[in-house]
């Protein structure tokens, strides 16, 4: 895989506003970021901690955002709302977060972390700081203010895109 990215890395960068095959283009490119480090959290998290990325990420989220609803929660951590009640259950049991429920309306019962999965959340944040840094150690403090002003640009981009009628009207470009 080293090679396969250094291949890549080494491409001129007009290869991503001219693409000659799905290797170029940028959606592949990111997929595979994505990836590749999503298979090093994925580890982490199974091998660390014994959970998996989308429990992660729900604790992530309460740890921010305690006493909403299951519905919010899946909204704020971007998963669907099956997936989110499953992890919620699983978090529940395992005792890294409760259910507090509502009386009048089950649908609003409120999600906090426990002591235990505050714990968990706080252990797992620090050690994936270290990734982070791990991930980023190549780069220059200016590469990394420019790839941070690259993907605020792309994902503003992506948002346009998204919310245009049709994605056979171009957007205006510069």
């Amino acid at each position: 895989m080293t090679a396969q990215v250094s291949a890549a890395a080494a491409r001129p960068t007009s290869l991503l506003t001219h693409p000659a095959g799905i290797e170029d283009m940028l959606d592949y490119q990111l997929y595979l970021l994505y990836r590749d480090c999503g298979y090093v959290i994925e580890r982490l998290c199974q091998a660390e901690f014994g959970v998996s990325r989308r429990r992660w990420r729900i604790l992530a989220t309460l740890s921010i955002a305690e006493g909403i609803t299951v519905s919010d929660l899946s909204k704020r951590a971007e998963l669907d709302i099956a997936q989110t009640s499953r992890a919620i259950g699983t978090l529940a049991r395992e005792g890294y977060l409760k259910r507090l429920a509502n009386r009048k309306n089950a649908r609003f019962s409120q999600v906090i972390l426990t002591e235990k999965g505050r714990s968990l959340y706080h252990s797992m944040f620090a050690r994936f700081c270290q990734v982070n840094k791990q991930l980023l150690r190549d780069l220059s403090e200016d590469q990394v203010q420019h790839l941070c002003t690259a993907i605020s640009i792309l994902r503003n981009t992506a948002t346009q895109l998204n919310a245009s009628r049709s994605l056979h009207t171009p957007i205006n470009s510069k």
